[in-house]
């Protein structure tokens, strides 16, 4: 990683307030800024060239603590030094050592300003005020870091004064600066959750480049960047962190920024572990997975008859084909013709046959969920041959309304299919005790408000009881004999995994709607469960 991407440049470090001096990595000066020289009282031309050790009223707290920041990388404390004309100077001093591509360190930029001891010598209380809230921070059950990002907020200036006005562009061209970034930046303060987070035997392991907060989410300090440019106050994903026994850990990664405003360079990062959490969740995921697939087999039983019929039909169509053309090939002259007429109808049959077992297979088999477009068509088309023999057998109308050049929607085909069949299976048991002249089901579809597709079933039964209304979706919930009560409460928690709605409602003249809403295809949802 280059040392110069995010250099403190003198066009910018030359009108900031605090401090900054540049020095090769044996002490020599080779940049003091304008507020160095009003505060140290040293003027550039005479510091500039030479070994700050020569500047500093306690040599040996000053080779003491370089010595410290070679190893560490980073050093912050209290400073003496001694001005051109003798005067002693006191300053709170942030040290980084800079390294180049190759790792080897080859600079230190030193941020310094004011300690402020006057308000301690004042008013003692607020020196205990700070001591309470360090102590309530460092026993916070939450890990809680403090992050200097002076040297980041100083490279924005510089960006920002080149013309900068997109970073994520910027970053996404110029990734080494974020590498840069990640070495410049330095965790000043952590508590004792963040030790035993990070797996650390104490703070000092913390209190480094933040490098490692990055380690198992490598793109996540771009994203923190940019939301810092943006000055925006907070930033929060989930992510990974790599602990120092080298354990992954699912985190809740949130940071809080200073506004451009408040002029302070202290960041605060919290890291909620939710590993645990993650794992409940995927463990429930696969409980409802299993649920679903289970409800998919108790259905495909119901419609054993229907699937027998459906495979029973092009079946029955190949055998009268094939024996006619072999009766056709018997004769002693026959037409070429009308055998490939049979034999045509013998693929066709046989096509729709292997169509039927596929859907069936995909209903039955327990499947990983996938995201695919397909057309509000084709889903009801699919469902709609599950239950073709029950509506023919049981003398059931069935109308498909469909608004025209519907948009595509997104998820898996399987688990929306489920939800569709398992609506039609309720609505073709509401009807077939009605008369027949009330024995109608009615699908439609059509777009609806925030671009979602309205699916819509309707029946001419006796409609939903009232009482029975609010736990339609609750699980083991049924008005069935011998029902499980997993139908509706599996396509509800479906219907909602692909970001969509389900809901249920009474129709005026009679019988009951179930309404489903989903989004198009470019609004693909997040996650299918």
């Amino acid at each position: 990683m280059s040392g110069t991407n995010f250099d403190v440049g003198s066009e910018v470090a030359d009108f900031v307030s605090e401090s900054v001096l540049r020095c090769r990595i044996d002490g020599t000066v080779t940049y003091f800024n304008r507020a160095a020289e009003a505060f140290y009282g040293i003027k550039a031309m005479d510091i500039v060239g030479r070994d700050i050790v020569k500047f500093a009223t306690d040599r040996q707290h000053h080779i003491d603590t370089w010595d410290e920041l070679l190893r560490t990388r980073t050093w912050h404390g209290k400073i003496r030094r001694t001005s051109s004309l003798g005067e002693p100077r006191i300053a709170y001093v942030r040290r980084y050592l800079l390294s180049s591509e190759s790792g080897a360190p080859f600079e230190v930029v030193e941020i310094g300003n004011d300690p402020d001891y006057a308000h301690y010598t004042i008013d003692p209380r607020l020196r205990e005020s700070e001591n309470r809230n360090r102590q309530l921070i460092r026993h916070m059950p939450a890990a809680l870091l403090q992050v200097d990002s002076s040297m980041t907020l100083l490279a924005f200036e510089q960006l920002r004064a080149r013309g900068v006005e997109d970073l994520a562009a910027y970053l996404t061209t110029n990734p080494d600066q974020v590498e840069h970034s990640k070495d410049v930046v330095v965790v000043r303060e952590a508590n004792l959750a963040a030790v035993q987070l990070f797996r650390a035997k104490e703070v000092a392991e913390l209190t480094k480049p933040v490098r490692y907060l990055f380690a198992a989410t490598p793109d996540m300090a771009q994203r923190v960047m940019v939301a810092a440019w943006e000055d925006k106050r907070n930033y929060t994903e989930e992510a990974k962190i790599l602990t120092f026994t080298g354990e992954l850990r699912d985190v809740s990664f949130s940071v809080t920024y200073p506004l451009l405003s408040e002029a302070s360079d202290n960041t605060f990062i919290v890291i909620e572990d939710i590993t645990e959490r993650k794992k409940t969740e995927a463990q429930l995921r696969k409980l409802q997975s299993d649920y679903s697939h289970a409800a998919r087999i108790s259905t495909l039983g119901q419609l054993a008859t229907s699937i027998a019929h459906e495979v029973k039909q092009p079946l029955a169509a190949i055998i009268t084909n094939a024996e006619t053309s072999l009766r056709w090939l018997r004769k002693e002259e026959f037409d070429p013709e009308k055998l490939i007429q049979l034999n045509t109808k013998i693929v066709e049959s046989a096509s729709h046959a292997n169509n039927v077992i596929q859907r069936i297979r995909a209903m039955a088999t327990k499947h990983e969920p996938s995201q695919a477009a397909f057309s509000v068509q084709d889903l009801i088309g699919d469902a709609s041959v599950f239950v073709r023999h029950e509506l023919e057998t049981k003398s059931i109308q069935l109308a498909v309304e469909l608004e025209d050049d519907l948009p595509a929607i997104g998820g898996d085909r399987v688990l929306l299919q489920q939800v569709v069949v398992n609506l039609l299976v309720n609505a073709v048991q509401a009807v077939s005790i009605e008369p027949l002249d009330r024995r109608r089901i009615t699908v439609t579809g059509a777009r609806t408000e925030g671009d979602m597709i309205s699916v819509e079933i309707r029946d001419k039964g006796r409609g939903i009881a009232a009482a029975d209304m609010p736990r339609l979706f609750d699980a083991f919930f049924t008005t069935k004999e011998g029902g499980l009560g997993m139908g509706l409460a599996i396509s509800h928690s479906l219907i909602e995994a692909h970001d969509g709605t389900i809901a249920a409602s009474n129709d005026p003249s009679g019988g009951a709607v179930f309404e489903i809403r989903l989004p198009s295809f470019r609004q693909l949802p997040s996650e299918v469960a």
